[in-house]
């Protein structure tokens, strides 16, 4: 039986044609005194699951570590799915990553993205792959966003600990993923995925999360990405090494 669905407004459509890579020139005023955290068991309803670790990628941890402001943000929007839908809950696949491991998906899915696209010129299949996973930089003026603890990766799970169906898996490199893809088709067939993306998609940016267009599962506070999303002439996270 489904659940009873609350209407939610749909996604803002076209946001994959106006991302650029001006976040780059957004200026950063690093705020030193918010600390990376580890949020295994902080909270009952905001759930660890590493994947990167649970796929053998080299030098990933297992727990999942983010700005703690940013944690009390998915404190708030888990408090307001919960008012909506009692029983479900939220799960974090990644939030901040060691370098090691940018660098490490960064060439996996480049290989990947050849391998799929056999014509494409290096260049190309850089700029393809950078899509989806950004080219490793820990440039304090351009840090790749996961490297502030500012991104966070996540999905909803119901009372079964089942996540929902959002269309696509966790880091798909499909047009698939993009957040507003299900809202470009409005058959009927695709109802709940496009629920289950606007629960996501209003619950984060309620509390202040911006989304990266091209991934229905990644948000992210106080770093260049949600200064370009929320047109904010700063940003406060600038890359963590621990």
């Amino acid at each position: 039986m489904r659940t009873p669905q609350t209407k939610l407004k749909a996604i803002p459509k076209g946001k994959t044609d106006h991302w650029s890579l001006d976040w780059k020139q957004i200026p950063i005023k690093n705020n030193d005194d918010d600390p990376l955290i580890c949020i295994e068991n902080l909270h009952p309803h905001i759930v660890s699951r590493p994947y990167y670790f649970d796929q053998n990628i080299k030098g990933s941890l297992t727990k999942c570590y983010m700005r703690q402001t940013v944690f009390e943000k998915c404190i708030q929007a888990v408090t307001l799915l919960r008012s909506i839908y009692a029983n479900y809950a939220l799960v974090i696949y990644d939030a901040w990553r060691p370098t090691c491991v940018q660098h490490a998906l960064f060439d996996q899915f480049k290989a990947e993205t050849k391998k799929n696209n056999p014509t494409l010129s290096d260049a190309e299949c850089i700029k393809k792959t950078a899509t989806f996973v950004s080219i490793p930089n820990t440039d304090p003026r351009c840090p790749s966003p996961h490297l502030t603890g500012a991104s966070v990766d996540l999905t909803i799970v119901n009372q079964y600990k089942t996540p929902l169906d959002m269309g696509t898996v966790f880091d798909d490199f499909t047009e698939k993923a993009h957040t507003d893809y299900y809202e470009l088709n409005a058959s009927d067939q695709y109802q709940d995925i496009r629920h289950n993306r606007r629960l996501l998609y209003h619950i984060m940016t309620s509390v202040g999360f911006s989304n990266y267009p091209y991934e229905w599962w990644h948000f992210d506070y106080g770093n260049q990405f949600w200064a370009q999303s929320t047109s904010s002439s700063l940003a406060h996270y600038s890359a963590v090494t621990i």
